[in-house]
């Protein structure tokens, strides 16, 4: 650990240690489940919690992972059981989509009896890059005035993965994740069919070895997004046939593969 990284870690500590309790907004990705692991060892597991925010736009192999890291880390975990398909102004799918559903994440959260009686202060995983991104929940963030301990000691994504490789953290390479209603474009209703299309059609990818594969139907056209490091799968023209077929038969005959890639896990 480098001088200034430690400078950071140290300063992360003391600022847990104000807070005395906290609650962190989980969602078991590596920036999430990093803070919640220093938040355990440095005050403990018994004055800490994990609150997850579960719905139907996760998918099934995240949600699994969610109790199993916080019984590692000992602390309780809370989840919390939200229906966005049934919030109007979310299917509408306006740009401020992300907003919109992080303030009915964080007012549930705000409002739970952990916080507003028990005295346990709300904590979220941003990071420093984050800060200059474009984050529509940040928003949400602000409003409901939720700590960003990580992005307030200056900590980059980068860094959380280096040192959350050195704390031996499961996460410390897991790619990036978002609901599925991000491969919806902004403007386009959604809707539990096309939440499950995309769902399954990112099962099926990753059953031929694509690793954080995205899934973006666009009417008549569905594209699809695979990391760097999985463009070597569809450089076969058999696995290509495979993956247009799946598609077609769903009613999606132009399918286009970005010959890009998204970028792999950095540290």
């Amino acid at each position: 650990m480098t001088n200034l990284l430690t400078e950071k870690y140290q300063k992360i500590e003391r600022l847990l240690a104000d807070y005395g309790k906290v609650a962190v907004a989980f969602s078991g990705g590596a920036d999430s489940h990093f803070l919640l692991t220093v938040s355990c060892k440095t005050l403990g597991p018994e004055r800490v919690k994990a609150f997850h925010a579960s719905s139907t736009l996760l998918s099934r192999e995240e949600e699994m992972q969610i109790a199993p890291l916080c019984l590692s880390l000992g602390c309780e975990v809370h989840n919390f059981n939200f229906e966005p398909l049934a919030w109007p102004e979310f299917t509408a799918n306006p740009p401020e989509r992300c907003y919109l559903c992080k303030r009915h994440i964080y007012q549930t959260f705000t409002d739970s009896r952990w916080v507003k009686e028990d005295g346990f202060l709300l904590l979220d995983g941003t990071n420093f890059d984050d800060l200059s991104a474009d984050r529509p929940g940040l928003k949400a963030i602000r409003e409901f005035e939720v700590q960003t301990p990580l992005a307030e000691v200056g900590l980059t994504k980068k860094e959380i993965r280096r040192l959350s490789r050195d704390f031996g953290l499961v996460t410390w390479d897991k790619p990036s994740a978002s609901c599925f209603a991000t491969r919806i474009s902004a403007g386009a209703h959604i809707d539990e069919k096309k939440i499950r299309f995309i769902e399954q059609g990112e099962n099926f990818l990753k059953g031929l070895g694509c690793g954080a594969v995205r899934v973006c139907p666009d009417q008549a056209m569905v594209k699809i997004f695979l990391p760097k490091s999985s463009m070597g799968i569809v450089a076969k023209k058999s696995v290509v046939s495979t993956i247009n077929d799946y598609f077609s038969v769903r009613g999606f005959a132009d399918v286009r593969i970005d010959p890009v890639g998204r970028p792999d896990v950095e540290i």
